[in-house]
């Protein structure tokens, strides 16, 4: 699955605007943000748990996969972002999320929890 990341008309994140520093090699949020179409759809599912804080066996007990897949996805999601940690890796995630999470086709990052409005996502 690709997701389409050109349309940045509601929320265009700047490190200053959030922040939050820039991994490094970054230039600015849009051209991190635009590498996240490298991802693959498994590790895109991945990637969007990131930003929740979600452990490898959280998000593995959630896609039905071993953590060690998981495992292997994640570090797949942080060599294609070329950040340094999976910290880094989360926070693109958040700021991803924040930015595009009407553009996501397919894609539920919502947790399902009955509660009106609960944006948890595993």
């Amino acid at each position: 699955m690709t997701v389409d990341v050109s349309d940045r008309t509601a929320v265009r994140p700047t490190s200053a605007g959030f922040g939050l520093e820039l991994p490094a090699g970054s230039t600015s949020w849009p051209v991190l943000l635009d590498r996240v179409d490298q991802l693959s759809a498994r590790e895109l599912e991945v990637f969007l748990r990131l930003g929740s804080g979600a452990s490898n066996r959280a998000i593995a007990g959630r896609l039905g996969v071993t953590e060690r897949t998981v495992k292997a996805h994640v570090a797949q999601v942080m060599a294609k972002l070329l950040v340094e940690s999976r910290l880094q890796a989360g926070l693109v995630s958040l700021m991803f999320q924040l930015t595009f999470d009407d553009a996501l086709p397919g894609v539920s990052t919502n947790c399902g929890h009955p509660a009106q409005g609960c944006r948890n996502r595993y």
